[in-house]
C-alpha cells in the first residue's frame, strides 16, 4: 500500500500493524524522520521516504492500493496533472486509489483547488479534470476529517 503525503506516519503505521506492506512518503524531511523514529521498530514496519508527489519516481515499485489523506489538496493546481501522472506510475493496473480531498481549511479558507464556484463544487470540478487521465472515478462521497469538509474519492488506476 502506498500512503501519499504520510506526514508523521500514523496511517502507514496503523495499516502496517494490520498486515499491509506500506510505503509512506512525504515532501517534508522532518516529518519523514519523525515517522521513522516513531514507527521504525514495528513488526512488519512501514517504510518511509522523502519524495515529491509531483515527480515521477526513479524506481518501478508498484502498489495494489494507494491512499492520499492529506497531500493533493495542499499542492498548487498547476501541479495537479503532474501529481496524478506520478501517483499513477506507482499503481498496479486496477489498483484502487482512495483520495481524501479537503475542500476547505480548518479556518474555513479555500484550499489550493478553490476558486469562485464554492469549495465543494470547485474541488470536484478540479478532480474530475485531472484524475481521468490515469484513473477512473468510481465513487464520490462527502465527508469530514475532524472539522474539515472533504470529498472522498474512490478511483481505479487504468491499465497502461
Amino acid at each position: 500500500m502506498l500512503d501519499i503525503g504520510c506526514g508523521e506516519g500514523e496511517m502507514a503505521a496503523w495499516l502496517s500493524e494490520r498486515g499491509f506492506r506500506v510505503l509512506g512518503f512525504d515532501w517534508s524531511h522532518a516529518a519523514v524522520e519523525r515517522a521513522r523514529k516513531r514507527f521504525g521498530e514495528l513488526p512488519g514496519k512501514p517504510r518511509f521516504e522523502r519524495l515529491d508527489a509531483t515527480c515521477l519516481p526513479a524506481r518501478a515499485e508498484k502498489f495494489d492500493i494507494l491512499i492520499d489523506r492529506g497531500c493533493l489538496h495542499g499542492i498548487p493546481r498547476t501541479y495537479g496533472k503532474a501529481y496524478v501522472r506520478s501517483i499513477a506510475s506507482w499503481a498496479k493496473p486496477s489498483a484502487p486509489f482512495w483520495l481524501f480531498f479537503h475542500t476547505q481549511s480548518r479556518q474555513g479558507h479555500p484550499t489550493a483547488a478553490d476558486t469562485s464556484a464554492g469549495p465543494r463544487e470547485e474541488a470536484l470540478k478540479y478532480l474530475e479534470a485531472i484524475l481521468p487521465a490515469h484513473f477512473d472515478i468510481q465513487q464520490v462521497t462527502d465527508g469530514w476529517i475532524e472539522d474539515i469538509p472533504i470529498l472522498v474519492i474512490l478511483a481505479v488506476a487504468r491499465s497502461c
